[in-house]
């Protein structure tokens, strides 16, 4: 078992039913489905508002304490993921009423996205700068990587849609 799966899941701030699929996690921000895997055994406290995960596949038991911890976690408050535009004429455009987020990124046309409901947007910083914030975050990871796979990131020119989690090398350029 893994290290964190040890130790017992709280969940004081929202409140968990079993479904028969599934584990339906509501909180102040709205509700969210946790699919319940065979191989594992959820030992629910009602009282002290815990969960015990158990299994013999560490690795699952492990993926799935982390999954339900990020679920418990995010219906209270967001997920935030944030992207930046590097480049020469770089920016961006959100409509709000169409959900449709335009990004001029390098391309002889702008490239646009529909921006699912679920994910909020706030562009910052002379429209190189965008916030996404949602309750789902393995939804919003996605999503953003779809984003990042519009334009890149460019090792050499150091240009390309960014993701502010993620860590890139550059080189230098040929001589």
């Amino acid at each position: 078992m893994s290290k964190l799966a040890r130790l017992p899941l709280s969940y004081k701030t929202v409140s968990i039913e079993k479904n028969n699929e599934f584990f339906i996690i509501k909180g102040k921000l709205g509700t969210l489905n946790f699919k319940i895997n065979n191989q594992i055994k959820y030992d629910f406290n009602e009282e002290k508002k815990e969960v015990q995960i158990s299994g013999e596949n560490s690795a699952l038991v492990g993926t799935n304490y982390r999954i339900l911890l990020n679920s418990i976690k995010n219906v209270n408050e967001p997920a935030i993921k944030k992207i930046k535009l590097v480049g020469t004429g770089f920016k961006c455009n959100f409509d709000s009423k169409t959900r449709i987020l335009t990004l001029i990124v390098g391309y002889s046309h702008p490239a646009t996205i529909i921006v699912p409901s679920l994910i909020d947007i706030e562009i910052l910083k002379g429209d190189t700068n965008i916030h996404f914030k949602c309750i789902n975050k393995e939804f919003l990871g996605q999503f953003i990587n779809k984003l990042c796979n519009l334009k890149k990131y460019n090792v050499y020119t150091k240009c390309g849609i960014i993701d502010e989690d993620k860590k890139y090398r550059t080189k230098e350029r040929g001589k």
